[in-house]
């Protein structure tokens, strides 16, 4: 019989022992911050191509949200993609909002629950997903919809909280939370479940907004279209690929739509009424700024416009503010996801849901008609093409 010493020493080598005794202190190596991480080439693997570029992903335990889905995607690829330049361009990018920018995911607390009855429980099986854009602990609406849809072609029905699917009911979920807050801005700060530091956003002190906002719940109030916009393309691109309907159903996501089309109903109305008044907005904004495109003209109403049928939209996805606030692009993003998010509301068997389900219909065809009133311009050498921004 061995004895007990050459009897570890069996069992060792059966597991590779010198591969453990390797890794160990691999494991034990604190993760690099990624912003530093990606500055240096040193003792990085380099392409064969001419440009030998680095690779920038981290190591396996240091990624956010490890996906063998997604790994399978990258080995596919590799035999598919003959430039090994070009490869380590995909390589690196391609993964890159699931290695660095999924900064928690959980589930709701029961305080803090999305859930119209919560259980005795102190956590609910309400998925919830923080992503970051940058550096900063904050999430965008539109940030974070647009990071994951890159994983649309991966997506599939999945009850596993570590799967895509997950990750896409989770930004969803925290994303209806977020905007029953406050509809009108546009990042937020983490979720207390996440137990991640607030961020600070020095330019909170210099702009005076109206609705006001909780800071230690939201992190900047820009009020942009296509952020609300970005909310219904997600929820609508994870149900026609899933065709799941649990996040739609069982939590508050038609109270979401519901409070989505208050918002913009009320940012629809002309700046002044047929006797001159100024007339109510549901947003108004003003910062104290070097740079014109940080603040609003009329004291925070923006420049004035004539009712057509279409949502203002204060800023620009570009964070700039805009001149004529009917912004073209934004108004048809939002009236295409805006008709797409119906059919989701068409599922739901609730006279609510059939109420709202009539009135995103009805908005989406009179933006359609504004824009095709109001947004068209003729050129003279291309002839009739979409404005950028207009005011009636």
């Amino acid at each position: 019989m061995l004895s007990g010493v050459w009897l570890l020493l069996a069992i060792l080598s059966l597991t590779n022992y010198h591969a453990l005794i390797w890794a160990a202190p691999t494991l034990d190596k604190p993760c690099p911050r990624y912003d530093e991480f990606s500055k240096s080439r040193t003792d990085k693997n380099l392409s064969k191509g001419r440009h030998q570029l680095p690779l920038q992903r981290p190591r396996e335990e240091c990624r956010k949200f490890p996906s063998p889905v997604l790994e399978r995607t990258i080995t596919r690829l590799r035999e598919k993609i003959a430039d090994p330049d070009l490869f380590r361009l995909f390589e690196n990018a391609y993964p890159n909002t699931l290695d660095t920018a999924v900064l928690w995911t959980g589930f709701a607390a029961k305080d803090d629950a999305d859930l119209p009855s919560a259980s005795s429980s102190t956590t609910t099986d309400e998925d919830l997903a923080f992503l970051i854009t940058g550096d900063i602990n904050a999430m965008w609406l539109r940030d974070s919809a647009n990071q994951i849809l890159s994983y649309l072609p991966l997506l599939e029905p999945s009850e596993s909280p570590k799967s895509i699917a997950a990750l896409f009911r989770g930004v969803i979920n925290l994303q209806s939370r977020y905007i029953k807050i406050t509809p009108y801005c546009h990042a937020f700060q983490p979720p207390s479940e996440s137990k991640i530091p607030l961020g600070t956003n020095y330019a909170y002190t210099l702009n005076k907004v109206n609705p006001p906002y909780d800071r230690s719940k939201t992190f900047d109030c820009k009020w942009e279209l296509d952020s609300l916009a970005s909310f219904l393309q997600l929820s609508s691109e994870y149900h026609n690929s899933t065709g799941d309907m649990r996040p739609f159903i069982k939590y508050k996501w038609v109270q979401t739509v519901e409070v989505i089309l208050d918002a913009v109903e009320a940012m629809r109305t002309a700046t002044y009424t047929a006797d001159g008044r100024i007339a109510p907005s549901g947003y108004t904004m003003t910062g104290q700024t070097d740079r014109a495109t940080e603040t609003t003209s009329n004291n925070g109403l923006g420049n004035p416009v004539k009712y057509t049928g279409m949502i203002r939209s204060t800023f620009r996805p570009s964070d700039d503010a805009t001149i004529h606030q009917f912004l073209i692009p934004s108004n048809m993003m939002f009236a295409r996801y805006l008709q797409d998010a119906s059919v989701i509301m068409t599922k739901i068997e609730s006279q609510e849901a059939e109420n709202l389900n009539q009135r995103m219909r009805t908005m989406a065809a009179e933006i359609r008609a504004g824009v095709a009133k109001h947004g068209i311009i003729h050129h003279h050498l291309f002839g009739p093409i979409f404005a950028f921004e207009v005011d009636g």
